[in-house]
């Protein structure tokens, strides 16, 4: 029965090959500069012969420069989104159509935490590859995950790294620009730097004045 499946696996696979090539026939071709870093695919790797150049030729960018998305992440995000982000006029209304916008509701000068439908299946692909970036230690987005989930827990940090994850692909798709990572010590300097003027912004309303140490 294994040997079964595997072998229906491989079928679909090639399947799936056949219908990149039809959709990457009238792109242009790609440079090998352009190609950039292959990530690994560590589960459920695609037996497709040059996915990451087909990928790279299909969106006309490198998308898997993107923190916890690789060629079989994007493989999957086309059958959810396709290519075309245009049925998206802004970047808010894609992640809220990936139900990963926050559950906020504000009436006047009161606010409120509503329950939010659970994410479709590609808001659920962001939100496994924010998971995949809790523990790493070079990107801005894993240093965010943290910090959030020790404040609000596991879910709310999750959803909310899939959020920057899912802003990150419409921006990268919509914009044509390879998304650059930042890292942890620029994304620790920019919280300093944000609770610094938060501080000053205190200390100026009660008429106080904060002094280095």
């Amino acid at each position: 029965m294994w040997k079964q499946h595997q072998q229906q696996v491989h079928i679909i696979d090639q399947r799936i090959a056949l219908l990149l090539k039809d959709l990457v026939k009238d792109k242009p071709e790609v440079k090998k500069d352009a190609l950039g870093k292959t990530k690994s695919v560590r589960h459920h790797k695609p037996e497709i012969k040059n996915l990451h150049v087909m990928m790279v030729q299909l969106f006309g960018v490198n998308v898997s420069s993107i923190a916890g998305i690789n060629d079989y992440t994007l493989l999957r995000l086309i059958g959810e989104t396709g290519v075309d982000m245009s049925r998206f006029p802004s970047m808010k209304q894609f992640t809220s159509w990936c139900s990963l916008s926050p559950g906020h509701h504000q009436s006047g000068k009161k606010s409120k935490w509503i329950k939010r439908a659970p994410c479709n299946k590609a808001g659920q692909i962001f939100k496994e590859a924010a998971q995949s970036l809790e523990n790493s230690k070079h990107n801005a987005i894993g240093a965010f995950i943290r910090r959030l989930k020790a404040r609000r827990g596991p879910a709310v940090a999750y959803k909310a790294g899939g959020r920057k994850i899912a802003e990150a692909f419409y921006n990268t798709l919509t914009k044509g620009v390879e998304y650059v990572e930042q890292g942890v010590k620029k994304y620790e300097q920019q919280l300093k730097a944000k609770e610094l003027s938060l501080l000053q912004k205190f200390a100026k309303k009660h008429k106080l004045q904060v002094v280095d140490n």
